[in-house]
């Protein structure tokens, strides 16, 4: 059994080398077309998680609204 990198690496030297469409190479692969297409997010940044958690242990009664206030006044932008 495969796992969905390698079931990706499958598809796209299908669609690359033997020129079978997407769609017909998930179905040889065994996967859906959705998870062909996912683009895996950016990973969070691991400064501002480190503040986050050092703000957190500090003042352990504030909850994520007043810890982001918190950031924002120290000038640190938090961006999705």
């Amino acid at each position: 059994m495969l796992n969905p990198q390698a079931k990706k690496a499958c598809l796209g030297l299908l669609v690359t080398k033997h020129r079978i469409s997407q769609r017909k190479g998930c179905q040889l692969v065994g996967m859906h077309r959705s998870v062909a297409r996912y683009q895996a997010k950016k990973q969070g940044d691991a400064t501002l998680k480190t503040k986050i958690q050092l703000l957190a242990w500090a003042r352990r009664r504030l909850g994520y609204r007043r810890i982001h206030l918190l950031l924002r006044r120290q000038g640190v932008m938090i961006t999705q």
